[in-house]
């Protein structure tokens, strides 16, 4: 066997290898360093428990159940360990790196494919996200395949293609509500780029809408805004560059970070507009085969305009996590842009995108953003006593703090019943205060997030108003006042 021609015949596949074995030490880097966080304490209180309730559970939650009966599956094997929980989205963020490389590769080239895996492998925005024990690595993995069987589809028509992608697009659609705009997406590009074969088109979107009726209320209803979630302000164009630049680095906001992201963000922007400015000219050329183009930019825009348009309509809760699939169709038009400069100029860009990722990489590996709810767990266990109370705001925020304080408490059927036990509270407002909470002779106020989640302070008011403040502390995110009350004295 001649090695060489060997490694020259397979050099792309032998370099995607490599890339994934990349992909998976950054993000395996770190994974258990970071405290479990309010929404990850959730849903790993939920996991341990059986199928059924995770289907009931994340119907009820705003989720959808796939994500979680398989982290269900997943923690009855390995357990509620910070790593072993995450692992699971290490695993589908390193299929989703293997995905954009097929993607780009059938739409374009290889070159095109092996450059926006790297961009994917190295994302800051999709690592961080397959670091979390949360349903948005998954909806990014069966998001991609969707698409890939979309592509297969509309290119042979063959059956085999039609049952995949009915498979991979029903799986994506009951994993995450905005999955909904994934599908949205295809049936414009195929209604109006496409147009053959419409009975067949018809009869798979019927088919998809037969499997998907049962979810499909509430599919509506958590678009709209009626489940209760957590609102923001509605988004504007400075929304939309916050976005982008989320999507080309990540959402670290540091000093450093904001530097080294603006050079990665602006580059993108440039290699974006490189694109556009190459359709332009197709266009005025009427060289119509354009359509590739067009179906990443319609991937990229329409789920991003739809979730705008929810949040006028309806109530708005723009995050850029519902709308993380769109980065996928940047990274592709990133890459197709790079491979139309020399050889020469390609070395350069990639090997600035990757050094400038890794950078942002590191700042963020350095700056772990969420709550120090272990440090907060040890520092009550060392100073309360049986008889004295803690008051966690907000509900959720109850969730990390019994997994470090009382992982058996945490296990059990009622965390909160069970935390109670224990003069542990979570609450929302000082209306939701039990009796135990306003007439103990010490109380520890925790405070998670203050500022997005009671920017007006009222809890921190009423015990600076009744009680006497003798010590602060604090945690990332997270303050702890410690009070003292005079009339039990």
């Amino acid at each position: 066997m001649d090695i060489k021609k060997y490694f020259r015949n397979n050099r792309i596949y032998l370099l995607l290898i490599l890339i994934l074995i990349i992909s998976f030490f950054v993000r395996i880097y770190g994974l258990q360093s970071e405290n479990i966080w309010s929404d990850e304490a959730v849903t790993i209180f939920n996991s341990h428990k059986s199928v059924l309730h995770n289907i009931k559970w994340s119907l009820g939650y705003g989720y959808y159940p796939s994500y979680h009966v398989i982290l269900s599956l997943w923690e009855k094997i390995f357990g509620l360990k910070e790593f072993n929980v995450r692992f699971l989205s290490l695993i589908f963020g390193i299929l989703s790196v293997y995905m954009i490389f097929k993607i780009g590769t059938f739409m374009f080239n290889k070159k095109v494919g092996f450059y926006s895996s790297i961009i994917l492998a190295l994302s800051p925005y999709n690592v961080y996200y397959s670091q979390e024990a949360r349903v948005y690595a998954l909806f990014v993995f069966l998001s991609l395949c969707s698409i890939y069987f979309y592509l297969k589809l509309i290119q042979s028509n063959k059956n085999k293609h039609m049952v995949y992608y009915v498979l991979f697009t029903f799986l994506m659609l009951i994993t995450h509500p905005p999955a909904i705009f994934i599908l949205v997406f295809q049936n414009i590009h195929y209604l109006f780029f496409v147009k053959k074969n419409l009975k067949k088109w018809v009869f798979i979107q019927f088919a998809l809408f037969m499997f998907f009726l049962p979810l499909l209320l509430r599919t509506l209803s958590v678009i709209s805004g009626f489940s209760g979630y957590l609102t923001v302000a509605p988004p504007d164009i400075v929304t939309l560059l916050r976005t982008f630049y989320i999507f080309s680095a990540g959402e670290t906001f540091r000093i450093e970070a904001l530097v080294i992201g603006s050079f990665i963000s602006i580059g993108f922007f440039l290699l974006l507009f490189s694109v556009l400015l190459q359709m332009a000219k197709d266009i005025k050329n009427k060289y119509l085969n354009i359509n590739k183009t067009i179906f990443l930019l319609l991937w990229l825009t329409i789920p991003i305009l739809l979730l705008i348009m929810q949040s006028y309509v309806f109530n708005s809760y723009y995050f850029e996590r519902y709308v993380i699939v769109s980065s996928i169709a940047l990274y592709i038009l990133i890459a197709l842009s790079i491979t139309r400069f020399n050889n020469r100029t390609q070395m350069i860009i990639m090997t600035s995108i990757i050094i400038l990722s890794l950078m942002m990489l590191y700042i963020e590996f350095e700056t772990n953003s969420n709550g120090r709810w272990k440090d907060t767990a040890d520092y009550i266990k060392a100073n309360k006593n049986e008889n004295e109370t803690v008051v966690i705001h907000h509900p959720n925020a109850i969730y990390p703090f019994a997994y470090y304080f009382d992982l058996e408490c945490f296990k059990s059927y009622n965390l909160k019943k069970c935390m109670s036990m224990q003069n542990i509270y979570g609450v929302n407002t000082t209306k939701e205060l039990p009796v135990d909470a306003t007439n103990k002779e010490r109380v520890f106020l925790v405070l998670y997030n203050i500022k997005y989640v009671d920017a007006e302070g009222t809890l921190l008011k009423y015990y600076s108003e009744n009680y006497k403040l003798i010590e602060e502390k604090k945690y990332r995110h997270i303050q702890i006042f410690t009070f003292n009350n005079p009339i039990s004295k």
